[in-house]
């Protein structure tokens, strides 16, 4: 979430000052902005096929339909 700025400014905070003060926890949230940042780089640009968006659309659909009803 925090990653994401998904969190308030005082939330943020506390955050921050958690991995000012806790080495394991500031490589893991190294490491996994590294991962976002990758992602971001290797997936911006390029955009499927309208055909392939509306299937993948569909089976999402249907996926939750089937959930819902079982």
């Amino acid at each position: 979430m925090l990653l994401d700025g998904e969190v308030t400014d005082e939330t943020r905070a506390e955050l921050q000052q958690h991995l000012d003060h806790c080495p394991a926890c500031l490589r893991h949230y190294g490491v996994e902005e590294r991962i976002k940042r990758l992602i971001a780089d290797k997936c911006s640009g390029e955009k499927a096929p309208s055909y392939l968006v509306e299937r993948v659309r569909l089976e999402i659909s249907r996926t939750t339909i089937v959930r819902r009803v079982t």
